[in-house]
């Protein structure tokens, strides 16, 4: 009777601990992921993703994260709640966002960026500003913690960007954030501020077309964060594709102005560079797409580290 009982017991402990498999058919599988998908169900979880976002959930599980990714073939954003778990990185789901109908709608949503700060006192919310390449905007949404879903907020910059290719923020410690978006094919960035009660406004436009200091042609990307060493200045890092560069900028909010600081360019002009970011502590990375290499930087372009 007992190893009746003790083999009762280990059947119950294992059947909590295996979760139900996805499928059983032909073969039990608790994950899955690319192939999976296309052999039971005929399609990715992802087409083409041109960006992708992280910020870490305030007031919660300490280690709760989302994630948000732009979808350019399918049009919508593809977001992610994830936990980082005693060493173990999980997401409690994936949930999918973009309607077939105005005016939340997108056209080959680019770079995306997520908002730490918190708007009119709501710590619930959590912004997604997603570069909205054919409809030529910025689109706006929020991630609400209490029911785990984005919300479409509005469309901004309508009739100023042409096809815009990436965004990014960072917070404003006098309130609210600031906004970089790589106005493509206006080959220029722009600076917006965004208030606490989520009121925004154009700061100033910086580039135009050319190869020169102060010029892009078809910036494609745009990273932006606070210098460490200095209250008020802010690092802008733009990716110029077509002049096989990339630029390094120094923001000053106290006078509202910026400057070109340095640029890196690829003078066998080969390099197809993409996409960069970066933090106040870590390297400047920028990808290369048509050599398939990331290259590294440290702070303000000042060293090419390695490839």
């Amino acid at each position: 009777m007992r190893y009746l009982l003790l083999g009762g017991i280990v059947s119950i402990i294992w059947a909590k601990l295996v979760p139900a498999p996805l499928f059983t058919d032909p073969h039990p599988m608790q994950r899955i992921g690319w192939c999976e998908t296309m052999e039971h169900l005929g399609i990715n979880l992802f087409a083409q993703s041109n960006g992708i976002s992280f910020v870490k959930l305030r007031d919660g599980f300490p280690e709760t994260w989302l994630g948000v990714v732009a979808d350019q073939t399918w049009d919508r954003l593809i977001y992610i709640l994830g936990v980082d778990s005693l060493s173990i990185r999980y997401a409690r789901f994936f949930k999918a966002f973009g309607y077939w109908a105005p005016p939340s709608y997108f056209r080959s949503p680019r770079g995306l960026a997520c908002d730490s700060t918190v708007f009119n006192n709501n710590s619930n919310n959590y912004f997604v500003y997603t570069a909205d390449y054919y409809n030529n905007r910025i689109v706006r949404a929020y991630y609400n913690t209490a029911d785990k879903e984005i919300h479409f907020y509005d469309n901004i910059f309508e009739g100023t960007l042409l096809n815009p290719e990436d965004v990014a923020c960072v917070l404003n410690p006098s309130g609210g954030s600031y906004m970089i978006v790589a106005d493509t094919k206006h080959h220029r960035i722009l600076l917006i501020q965004i208030a606490v009660n989520l009121s925004y406004s154009i700061l100033m436009t910086y580039g135009s077309e050319g190869s020169g200091v102060g010029q892009f042609r078809n910036p494609t990307s745009v990273a932006v964060v606070p210098c460490r060493d200095s209250i008020g200045y802010y690092r802008i890092y733009v990716v110029d594709r077509d002049n096989f560069r990339i630029v390094s900028l120094l923001y000053v909010s106290a006078s509202n102005s910026i400057t070109w600081e340095r640029e890196f360019k690829d003078n066998a002009l080969q390099a197809g560079f993409q996409s960069a970011t970066s933090n106040p502590y870590y390297c400047v990375y920028v990808t290369d797409l048509d050599r398939e290499k990331i290259w590294v930087f440290t702070p303000g372009l000042t060293e090419l580290l390695y490839t």
